[in-house]
């Protein structure tokens, strides 16, 4: 911990990396397991005992191809922060066989279709008078159809509720986003909603992005620039830090070191001062710096998708809305924390999680779905961590693949989470009668519950980060338009270039 004085930090080996991109071996199985999953995709309407024994056996096959992919150091987009996108789709790969090969082992989900009330076939277009609709299982399309094509790809695709973006003036979506669908139409139907005081980003929905008026997105275009600023100004090299009320911030360059060595008083700057550098564990950092460093990590997260979505928006209204999900729906001011990690945070990643949980013994009891969603959450971002973690000479073998999938920090961080929304249902399913009658000291004592569970075990996950010592000033310029140019182009960049 850093009060005050000088520490020098101790000695540390630069990270082992080549600069030099070399992904494009990767895409030969990436494609094969794609293929694969789409033609077991078009074989899903069929639930025969034989189909389903070549939907299990396809599981390790394809398993084997897709999981060396995670853990092969010689497949590198030249940046140990971008390798990241390496296992991150091996996840997704994995994700899809799970739901392919063995949730869906016995036959696959039905498609789904709006219907007008007392209709017996559904719409062939899908108009903006949502309220009149109601959707419902419709027959699977016949096999060596052009149906059974589309509903193998939207099989494939399909990860979030709504529908498809395929044809999307069609409505098409899959049995597991009737529900969604359904609660939509009906809460338009409460609230007396006409199909013109609807507008396509309508924030009482789930579908689309919400309305987000100019002022509120300067403010967030302002947010992501502080907390990338700030990540970036801790990674540099010969980084300062000044004290102010305990709080440490980062000054990086030289020319923000004279400008505060000028202004301030010798004095101060001899004592308040202190040469750090890039830390490579949370404990460097003093208790309020490291409460910012999470919360600039978590808004670097949430922040830069929603404004490059923003961004897309401007030029793509997507026609009908329910074809169009965004990533983030306002998780600063969600009401509870299970409301945050159900509704506004990664939405295209729930359904793998629910997957990989439906695996898991005892999976129907909501206790332990909960928990299980939010282990495999963490094994997902141990995963794209791995390949720093596991030794670069070990052979992949089930001790070392373990290894990959648990990474302490991240794993106990996501674990947190569920513990904290079972904690935050138990509370108040206990509260007397008469306390929940305060309903604004409970909506109150909730948003801080939330962001207690988020910063507290928050520090966990952002410690596993730096001491993979990826947050520096080499690396994270590896994401500037330059150099994921020279990545496409297959040459380097940084150190080696």
């Amino acid at each position: 911990m850093v009060f005050g004085k000088a520490v020098v930090p101790p000695p540390r080996g630069p990270l082992q990396a080549s600069w030099e991109p070399n992904f494009r071996p990767a895409i030969p199985s990436i494609l094969f397991c794609v293929l694969w999953l789409f033609f077991l995709c078009l074989t899903l309407p069929s639930r025969s005992p034989t189909w389903r024994l070549i939907r299990l056996a396809s599981f390790p096959a394809l398993a084997s191809v897709s999981i060396p992919l995670a853990f092969d150091r010689r497949i590198t987009c030249g940046n140990p922060l971008r390798d990241l996108a390496i296992p991150t789709v091996t996840w997704t790969l994995m994700c899809k066989i799970v739901e392919i090969c063995l949730v869906y082992s016995k036959g696959g989900p039905r498609p789904i279709r709006p219907f007008v009330k007392n209709a017996q076939r559904p719409v062939y277009e899908i108009q903006m008078g949502y309220t009149q609709y109601e959707w419902k299982e419709v027959d699977f399309p016949k096999l060596w159809s052009w149906g059974r094509l589309v509903y193998g790809i939207d099989v494939l695709l399909l990860r979030r509720p709504g529908t498809s973006l395929l044809l999307p003036k069609q409505g098409r979506a899959l049995e597991w986003s009737k529900k969604g669908l359904n609660e939509w139409s009906r809460h338009l139907n409460v609230h007396w909603c006409r199909p013109e005081d609807i507008p396509i980003h309508a924030p009482v929905r789930r579908f689309g992005q919400p309305e987000m008026p100019l002022w509120t997105g300067l403010l967030q275009t302002l947010a992501m620039w502080v907390s990338f600023r700030w990540l970036y100004a801790l990674s540099a090299p010969t980084s300062e830090l000044i004290s102010v009320l305990g709080l440490y911030v980062p000054v990086d360059s030289p020319r923000s070191h004279a400008f505060w060595h000028a202004i301030l008083p010798s004095t101060f700057t001899k004592k308040h001062f202190v040469l750090l550098g890039t830390p490579s564990s949370i404990t460097e950092l003093p208790f309020l710096t490291g409460i910012i460093a999470v919360a600039s990590v978590g808004g670097a997260i949430f922040l830069a998708p929603g404004f490059l979505e923003s961004i897309v928006l401007l030029f793509w209204r997507p026609t009908p809305a329910t074809c169009f999900l965004s990533s983030f729906e306002r998780p600063l001011t969600s009401p509870s924390i299970a409301r945050l990690w159900a509704r506004s945070w990664h939405a295209t990643s729930q359904r793998d999680y629910l997957n990989m949980a439906s695996i898991m013994p005892f999976s129907r009891q909501p206790a332990l779905q909960t928990l299980y969603v939010f282990f495999w959450s963490g094994v997902q971002h141990s995963i794209m961590f791995a390949r720093l973690r596991v030794s670069p000479t070990a052979k992949l073998s089930l001790p070392t693949l373990l290894a990959g999938m648990i990474d302490v920090g991240m794993v106990t961080f996501f674990v947190s989470q569920g513990l904290g929304i079972l904690l935050e249902r138990a509370v108040l399913d206990a509260l007397p009668t008469g306390w929940k009658k305060h309903r604004k000291a409970i909506a109150f004592a909730r948003r801080v519950w939330m962001f207690t569970v988020l910063l507290g075990p928050g520090s966990l996950f952002l410690d596993s980060i730096l001491q993979k010592q990826v947050m520096t000033k080499d690396i994270l310029e590896g994401f500037t338009v330059k150099s994921l140019g020279l990545m496409l182009a297959g040459k380097a960049y940084g150190p080696s270039a």
